[in-house]
């Protein structure tokens, strides 16, 4: 099949670049070399919950989540950056006091995103700039018009239709096993919306639904070759890459010691309290009593402790 041969190749390009110490080719080339066809089968084989995005991840994340806190470049120690639209006030450096969600996402548009390249010269300091004062993308194109700025033709249809691909994309409902929109859309944005994914027609819903239960392969539309998946298969398809232990390089997190009793309960015992024990010295000022002379202090200790028992021993509950 192709895929495999692609695989293949871009495996034999990923060992070439390794060896020539150029790294960041070489984890491109390895990143599509990785087959997750036995994995996907070994993870259904096992009856747990599955889904391929039949189109964009990032839109089929959202409906599954339904959450409004990222977190952002999550590592393999579980650390990453927090991210909620209720933080936006917080930020120092740009004010985004005053910013609807609407704003936000043209803002995110206009300093260019995957569906709409950036103008020439347009960053994301000159698209916050422009929105703050504008409101709104119509009115920034137009101004940018004005000022002589040269814009395709086909440029604020772009746009649009980018900020619908965000709000309204298609995406697969597992509970309904359906194609829906990742939100409702209104009624007034015309029929032509297969750049939201293509109309679910029946053979493209059963495709769909076919790649997101795992059954097809997402880009050759056909089913996976793989049977009689185990654990064995999987590693024995997987790539031998270097060997590492991810445990030197996994890092110290330092937590804030939660001062209560039981964290000074379970704290780490003290160089004093490890240490053998030693019997007290009789001072000059807590003599030994003359009844007990022929005690030893350690066998003074003793019959002190005792007595203390049975003290405690009388003390009603």
């Amino acid at each position: 099949m192709l895929s495999t041969r692609v695989r293949k190749e871009n495996l034999s390009r990923a060992i070439e670049h390794e060896s020539e110490g150029n790294s960041a080719a070489a984890y491109e080339c390895y990143q599509k070399a990785v087959d997750i066809s036995p994995l996907i089968a070994c993870v259904k084989a096992g009856e747990r919950f599955l889904r391929v995005a039949p189109y964009e991840a990032d839109a089929q994340m959202t409906f599954l989540a339904v959450s409004k806190q990222i977190i952002f470049k999550m590592d393999k120690f579980g650390q990453g950056v927090e991210f909620r639209h209720s933080m936006l006030q917080q930020n120092k450096e740009i004010s985004f006091a005053g910013f609807t969600k609407q704003m936000l996402l043209e803002m995110c548009i206009l300093s260019g995103c995957d569906y709409l390249q950036s103008l020439p010269g347009m960053g994301l300091k000159r698209a916050y700039a422009l929105i703050k004062k504008f409101k709104s993308y119509d009115k920034v194109i137009k101004h940018l018009r004005y000022s002589t700025v040269s814009i395709p033709p086909s440029y604020e249809e772009l746009f649009r239709k980018a900020i619908l691909t965000f709000q309204h994309q298609r995406v697969y409902d597992p509970i309904n096993e359906d194609i829906v929109h990742l939100s409702d859309i209104p009624d007034n944005i015309g029929d032509d919306l297969d750049f939201l994914g293509p109309y679910p027609f029946l053979t493209i819903h059963l495709t769909a639904k076919g790649i997101a239960k795992g059954d097809l392969d997402p880009f050759t539309k056909m089913p996976f070759q793989v049977e009689n998946v185990s654990s064995n298969l999987v590693l024995d398809r997987t790539p031998q890459f270097k060997q590492f232990n991810p445990d030197s390089l996994r890092k110290k997190i330092e937590l804030p010691v939660q001062k209560n009793l039981l964290t000074k309960y379970f704290c780490f015992a003290s160089l004093e309290a490890k240490r053998k024990f030693r019997a007290p010295r009789m001072s000059p000022n807590h003599p030994i009593p003359e009844d007990d002379s022929s005690l030893s202090p350690k066998e003074y200790i003793n019959v002190e402790a005792a007595e203390c028992k049975q003290l405690l021993a009388s003390i009603p509950a």
